[in-house]
């Protein structure tokens, strides 16, 4: 059961970033959350709005 659960755990996260690097954020929310919504209306609505637009993807900190 533990390898099933690090299997998947693992799955997720490679998948996660690979939808970030194929689809990067539009927004940064206030909250440190990202979003990639496709327009500006309502975008980030739920976690204090818009700290920036067009961040810089979090990952690409990783290859600096």
């Amino acid at each position: 059961m533990f390898v099933a659960g690090t299997v998947l755990c693992l799955g997720l996260t490679v998948g996660g970033i690979l939808h970030d690097c194929a689809f990067p954020p539009t927004a940064l929310c206030s909250d440190g959350t990202y979003s990639s919504s496709s327009n500006h209306s309502g975008t980030c609505s739920w976690h204090g709005g818009v700290r920036q637009w067009n961040p810089d993807p979090w990952w690409e900190a990783l290859f600096e």
